[in-house]
């Protein structure tokens, strides 16, 4: 573990760390069917979700990528457990503002749930993870 990984996992997104990207990347390859690889993977489709503007003169440095966000996050939110999931995304996120905007990551997730709830998730798992979101 890098400084630039534990960064990028401490506040869920590498922003326009290419360096961080390409190692969370390889992390997220290398150990996709491990924790670790589904944590890098929730980052890393978080890092996608949003552009980065340099805050000094408000120019775009990354665009996002919504297709490869959602490729990610996709692959993570049906390949493992939502109520893991949601630690998981509760625990690399900063809880959003009362009343505020919440995160793409937890908007995405919550569509997730709401779509598989009673197909590929049983309600009360559905519930379960969706409150763990809140807490």
């Amino acid at each position: 573990m890098s400084e630039r990984i534990g960064r990028s996992v401490a506040i869920g997104d590498a922003g326009n760390d290419e360096e961080a990207i390409s190692s969370i990347e390889q992390i997220r390859n290398g150990f996709s069917i491990m924790k670790t690889g589904m944590l890098a993977a929730l980052v890393l489709g978080n890092t996608y979700s949003r552009e980065v503007r340099d805050l000094r003169t408000g120019d775009i440095v990354r665009n996002k990528d919504q297709t490869r966000s959602d490729a990610i996050l996709d692959s993570v939110f049906k390949g493992n457990y939502p109520k893991f999931v949601a630690l998981m995304i509760w625990a690399i996120l900063p809880l959003p503002p009362a009343g505020g905007n919440r995160n793409p990551l937890f908007i995405k997730f919550e569509r997730y749930l709401d779509s598989a709830c009673g197909h590929t998730i049983d309600v009360p798992t559905a519930s379960k993870a969706k409150e763990i979101l809140l807490l």
